[in-house]
């Protein structure tokens, strides 16, 4: 509801910096009811607060934009899931054509999944693989992963919790 930006040009400010903005934060709360996308991201293995909104030009791609984004440890390795609601099924498919020529514009591969995934892409990027796939009105997928087996792993589990909420 709110976007609040302070800056200032000296050390001496950052004193009176910091009141102004903890007495704006105490006047208005966050208020996290009502974002629906918060409870779709599976909790086994999620790090605790890593859910977070990215509002646009998502991964470096201009058309991407209010994804959500919840990390998770999993082998002790760092994944990105990722979420995007779009306005329909149709608009959802086309994003993540769209997003999925984009990889493979900046020097994606095709690969393929070890566990394939109805309506869904694994693109190799360099030394990371990038899961992208569609349900419903959603595009979601794992950004930058290190490892195959895991990218495809937790896309396996976010779509699997999409298809829990009936989503």
């Amino acid at each position: 509801q709110y976007y609040v930006e302070i800056i200032g040009s000296s050390d001496r400010m950052l004193e009176r910096l910091l009141v102004v903005g903890e007495s704006f934060t105490r006047q208005h709360p966050a208020v996290l009811e009502g974002i629906d996308e918060l409870a779709l991201f599976p909790e086994d293995s999620l790090i605790p607060g890593s859910i977070a909104l990215l509002a646009e030009n998502v991964f470096g791609f201009d058309r991407l934009s209010h994804a959500f984004v919840g990390r998770y440890d999993l082998s002790g390795t760092e994944l990105t899931a990722f979420l995007a609601p779009q306005p329909s099924p149709a608009a959802a498919k086309e994003m993540a054509s769209a997003y999925y020529q984009f990889l493979l514009a900046h020097g994606g591969e095709k690969a393929v999944m070890a566990e394939p995934i109805p309506d869904a892409w694994l693109v190799k990027v360099f030394d990371t693989f990038e899961v992208v796939f569609v349900h419903g009105s959603y595009l979601g997928g794992v950004h930058e992963a290190e490892r195959q087996d895991l990218a495809s792993a937790l896309a396996v589990q976010l779509k699997a919790a999409l298809v829990r909420a009936r989503r």
